[in-house]
């Protein structure tokens, strides 16, 4: 916790709301990477890259229609691209690269070796804040950091 009148920029906030945010996530992502993994392996002949275009059509549909929604009422331009620089390019970029790997640890591996990718990159990702951007990290990091290294064990003993 940062002291009265110090800066709080290093600091993790953690609150009720986002711990309750991140269980229903946490749920919701869960749910549907086993959907996904049925999806992908329930016809494990098909090519990975039409299984891969089936599964994006929904996301397409949906989130056009929600674009379309928000430029006749007003609130979008027709400007799809809008703002976009090379920053935003890189990060479509990469998310769609990782979509791409994530596709494949699903189709051949499984749901639970998806969890622990995404956990160690999380924590990859905090070490490398503490060291570039000073993070300081507190009790419900270090339980967590913990909590991933005994489920890794627990997962490759039995």
């Amino acid at each position: 916790m940062a002291k009265p009148g110090e800066s709080s920029a290093g600091v993790i906030h953690i609150t009720w709301l986002g711990l309750g945010m991140i269980s229903v996530y946490s749920t919701i992502s869960g749910m549907a990477g086993v959907y996904t993994e049925y999806i992908l392996k329930g016809k494990y002949e098909t090519s990975i890259h039409m299984q891969n275009g089936l599964l994006y059509i929904f996301g397409i549909i949906l989130n056009g229609g929600i674009w379309i929604l928000g430029t006749v009422r007003g609130d979008e331009s027709w400007n799809l691209f809008k703002g976009y620089n090379v920053y935003t390019w890189l990060l479509v970029f990469s998310q769609a690269v990782i979509g791409l790997i994530m596709s494949a640890v699903m189709k051949h591996a499984s749901n639970i070796t998806r969890l622990f990718l995404i956990s160690c990159a999380m924590l990859v990702t905090t070490f490398l804040s503490v060291l570039i951007f000073h993070l300081h990290l507190n009790v419900f990091f270090c339980a967590s950091f913990v909590l991933v290294f005994v489920a890794l064990y627990l997962y490759h003993t039995t």
